[in-house]
């Protein structure tokens, strides 16, 4: 039941976003802002979730976590220096990154509470294709070198 509970939570939650389409700086800021702090609240609560409920995972989660937090601020480093607009794209930036490892711990936790169903080999292939596809996309993108150790702890395909 715990499990259902969670599944629910995390496939039904809805978070509104504001259309950021003012031509006022500071408004953009503001917005951009919002949405930023609403991905931040579901990732608090997410990874808290984890913790809470699959003990046995902490170390790891906690391990990754600290890599994403460390590449997510790499990424999103904006000063003055990159214009008038830097804290909008800072808050963008850092507002995207946050929904992605969103999805990351949502997989998480819909992959711990199905954990009958990796035996399967289909299943595990398509993960493993997933993920190398995913991975490549975001060493390419991003530069990120992080991916397929932040990811591996999911399955083993």
């Amino acid at each position: 039941m715990r499990y259902l509970f969670l599944l629910l939570m995390v496939s039904f939650s809805a978070f509104s976003y504001d259309d950021c389409s003012s031509k006022n700086l500071k408004d953009l800021e503001g917005c951009t802002f919002n949405q930023y702090k609403s991905e931040d609240a579901q990732l608090n609560f997410l990874y808290k979730t984890i913790l809470t409920t699959y003990p046995e995972l902490k170390e790891s989660i906690r391990e990754t976590q600290r890599a994403w937090v460390k590449a997510r601020d790499n990424m999103c480093e904006y000063s003055e220096s990159d214009g008038q607009e830097f804290k909008v794209y800072k808050n963008y930036c850092l507002s995207e990154q946050t929904y992605e490892r969103n999805r990351e711990l949502k997989a998480i936790l819909t992959l711990q509470a199905a954990k009958g169903i990796r035996g399967n080999s289909d299943y595990n292939s398509l993960w493993g294709t997933y993920l190398k596809q995913h991975c490549k996309f975001m060493k390419h993108t991003f530069s990120d070198n992080d991916c397929m150790r932040r990811n591996e702890f999911l399955h083993e395909y």
